[in-house]
């Protein structure tokens, strides 16, 4: 709430949106939808697949990438 009331304020909506998607795809989980998966251990993963290949997460942290 304090970065939307210091940072976008005054901004137009257009402004805005480009800003928040900017911010958004430098996130190492931007564009990957994570399904589900336990490893040989039974510990929660995330796997992903995208561009470049196939990727495990722990919570939002990335832990493997396997690249194509």
């Amino acid at each position: 709430m304090e970065i939307h009331q210091k940072d976008m304020r005054g901004q137009t909506p257009a402004d805005a949106e480009l800003n928040f998607l900017t911010k958004a795809s430098l996130l190492e989980t931007y564009g990957i939808d994570p399904h589900p998966v336990k490893d040989h251990k039974s510990n929660q993963l995330y796997l992903g697949i995208n561009f470049s290949g196939i990727l495990t997460f722990q919570g939002s942290r990335k832990t493997n990438h396997l690249k194509w």
